[in-house]
């Protein structure tokens, strides 16, 4: 009887290193996933400061297009 307590015991030991190590390799993948994405999010916000900026340019060369449109009239 002791045998198979202790066998039994093995068996959830051992289910749970594997385990134990499954979820350690989730983790280091999500990890990596989480730096990525706060990689890309990061570009992304780069380029939407670079747009808003060219609107921006773009938005102040029409007004002034308007401007001396006007005054030619």
């Amino acid at each position: 009887m002791g045998d198979n307590i202790l066998d039994s015991f093995e068996t959830q030991i051992g289910v749970l290193i594997e385990r134990y190590e499954r979820l350690k390799q989730e983790n280091i993948r999500l990890r990596e996933k989480q730096t990525n994405l706060f990689t890309q999010n990061d570009a992304v916000g780069e380029k939407h400061s670079l747009m808003i900026g060219g609107i921006k340019k773009m938005i102040k060369r029409l007004k002034t297009i308007e401007k001396e449109h006007g005054r030619e009239s």
